[in-house]
């Protein structure tokens, strides 16, 4: 099996398993034809990045009305607004479903660590592109109200001489701008 094909299995069975403990939802998980169509409304972006044997960034992105969904269910109540404190529930799922891929992908030989989460509201306009040198992995999720769209860029590590921390800090900068230049598209 590639390595495209092992993180591909390794995603969709981590965002299944993810899903189904926190949220109780089996998801519906298309490849990329089937993109989320963001509103105007702002969107929330949370990236987390992975370094190691493995390296790159992982992004979920929802639109408000999804990520106050599924914030919803993860607390069992309805929040008024997302506040920086209920947008870590949005986060911890990320946090979850990397976790499953590291799981899933270590046995491979493919270790990594995970960084924390950071978030980004998007109503100013983002874009995620396709980051140079880097495999991608594009997909649509859909679980009973609401949705999001999941991105991973990855590669294997090549030795550069660099820390883990100082290509963490490229690859960020990177996605970053990435994600900026995706919404721009979508605008």
């Amino acid at each position: 099996m590639s390595l495209k094909e092992q993180v591909t299995l390794a995603v969709k069975e981590s965002i299944t398993e993810a899903l189904t403990t926190i949220v109780s939802v089996m998801p519906v998980i298309k490849d990329s034809e089937n993109m989320l169509e963001l509103k105007d409304d702002g969107n929330v972006a949370v990236s987390l990045g992975i370094a190691g044997k493995l390296e790159g960034t992982i992004f979920i992105l929802f639109s408000q009305e999804s990520a106050a969904k599924i914030i919803s269910k993860i607390l069992g109540c309805d929040p008024k607004e997302l506040t920086s404190d209920s947008l870590e529930g949005v986060g911890e799922v990320l946090n979850i479903i990397a976790g499953g891929i590291k799981t899933r992908l270590e046995p491979a030989g493919y270790d990594f660590v995970l960084s924390i989460p950071s978030f980004v509201r998007t109503s100013d306009g983002l874009s995620i592109g396709s980051m140079a040198k880097m495999e991608s992995l594009r997909l649509f999720v859909s679980c009973a109200d609401c949705s999001f769209e999941f991105l991973m860029f990855y590669q294997v590590k090549s030795d550069t001489g660099k820390t883990a921390y100082e290509r963490f800090k490229e690859q960020k900068s990177e996605a970053e701008e990435e994600l900026r230049k995706f919404f721009e598209k979508k605008g």
